[in-house]
């Protein structure tokens, strides 16, 4: 199970001498459990937000005290045995300088003397850590459950409500629950079980809201939701026979492994500004019913945020992620396809970019695709698509003569001078006429000259 690595992980920096470690989450349940188990045979010191100390074990308050208080008793001391300090929900005391003073004291204390064995751990989701403490602290987060730990948990809750599920049914549940932190899960199963006594995974409703939640706590992803589809596409044909192709294959994914498909994971789609990538990551998004998840790859700065960020959108398990600009480190470009390629998810990444260099082996992608500029057939089929979308196609307007002077123009460059076009006509209260849109056209084909 995943968790292991965060026990791993916490249980190393503890034997490093680490004297600050900062769990990122909320999940004071868990993190208990899992200090609990870890350090038995340590002496636990608990306080929390609201100036409360707190037994560790019976989690009752024993008093009421200031933080500083509470850390100058321990920092006054010579000698203490393996201990942790476990504050939580800290963060507001930190605009206290004499809390920060004692922090870091007692950080000191712990690096230089053998005798003085006390370890501070912060449990916070959201914390930002001062500058002078920064040095002497490591951060650790606790992951949100796999689908092992997640059928571990729906078949514990099933036993403790004494109910008789079978194990396809206990597994179809924790796919569903993919993508939830553990109060998440536990919120979720509770509310199911309070419709009709039983759990029936046909009414867990909450994946695709719970996973815009996931996604929106981190600020360099994006959860996109779009209607666009294969009709609102004119020409791109080598793009939208790809996406029948992908679709069906992730439709009837299990039988396709079994069959011996390679499981398409990665593209690139390359053409200049306008000519309609983003209308295709959209059409792949609505024929595979997937949210896109848009991740400026340009703005990673090293190889462990880029892991933590593709964590996040695996553990979604279903998902189209977009990548729509590229990062210079070709070292980090190539650990991404490493990492992408070795992910267990259904989660089919595109991207995006004006111009693309030969940067890798054809084969490190499953197809690159260039579009350009759309021919005289495809601009046709453009002008009619947006028109007919704003419900403006009629036969007294000459698309010859619109789809003739726009050579060279883009499929946005069209669909704005549509746009225009439209407004015009509506300010001045009458019917939309060609010149009211080839205005447009001769504008933007005059610019590019």
């Amino acid at each position: 199970m995943i968790i292991e690595k965060f026990r791993w992980k916490l249980l190393s920096l503890v034997e490093a001498n680490i004297p600050i470690i900062h769990i990122e989450s909320y999940d004071i349940e868990t993190v208990d459990r899992e200090i609990a188990k870890l350090f038995p045979d340590y002496e636990i010191h608990e306080f929390h937000t609201g100036n409360r100390v707190i037994d560790f074990k019976t989690k009752k308050r024993i008093r009421y005290c200031q933080p500083v208080e509470f850390l100058e008793k321990f920092d006054s001391q010579e000698k203490i045995s393996p201990s942790i300090l476990l504050l939580k929900d800290f963060e507001t005391n930190f605009r206290d300088n004499k809390v920060l003073y004692y922090l870091k004291s007692i950080a000191f204390k712990k690096l230089y003397r053998e005798s003085f064995e006390l370890t501070t751990i912060l449990v916070s989701n959201n914390l930002y850590i001062p500058n002078i403490l920064n040095g002497f602290t490591s951060s650790v987060s606790l992951p949100n459950p796999d689908l092992e730990e997640l059928i571990y948990i729906v078949e514990d809750f099933a036993n403790s409500m004494r109910l008789k599920l079978e194990q396809n049914q206990i597994r179809e549940i924790a796919k569903i629950l993919i993508g939830l932190d553990r109060v998440e899960v536990l919120k979720v199963l509770n509310r199911n079980y309070q419709i009709d006594g039983y759990l029936n995974f046909e009414n867990f409703t909450i994946r695709s809201e719970k996973s815009r939640e996931l996604i929106e706590k981190l600020p360099k992803l994006r959860y996109i939701e779009t209607t666009s589809s294969l009709k609102d596409i004119g020409g791109m044909s080598h793009i939208k026979e790809y996406i029948r192709v992908v679709s069906k294959i992730y439709d009837n994914y299990e039988e396709a492994i079994k069959f011996g498909v390679d499981i398409p994971k990665i593209i690139v789609i390359y053409g200049d500004e306008g000519v309609g990538k983003r209308l295709a990551v959209q059409a792949f998004s609505n024929i595979m019913r997937m949210p896109i998840i848009s991740f400026s790859f340009q703005h990673v700065e090293d190889l462990e945020e880029l892991k933590q960020l593709l964590h996040s959108v695996f553990s979604i398990g279903e998902a189209i992620l977009w990548l729509n600009s590229l990062n210079s480190d070709i070292t980090l470009f190539d650990e991404l396809l490493s990492l992408i390629r070795r992910s267990k998810s259904k989660v089919f990444t595109i991207i995006t970019t004006d111009k693309w260099k030969n940067r890798n082996r054809i084969w490190d992608f499953d197809e690159v695709f260039k579009i350009d500029l759309p021919n005289e057939f495809e601009r046709d089929e453009i002008f009619r698509i947006h028109l007919n979308k704003r419900g403006q196609l009629s036969k007294h307007l000459d698309i010859y003569r619109l789809v003739k002077n726009s050579q060279g123009l883009s499929g946005g460059e069209i669909e704005f001078a549509i746009k225009k076009g439209i407004e015009k006509a509506f300010i001045e209260d009458r019917k939309l006429e060609t010149d009211d849109i080839l205005v447009y056209v001769n504008r933007m084909s005059e610019t590019k000259i």
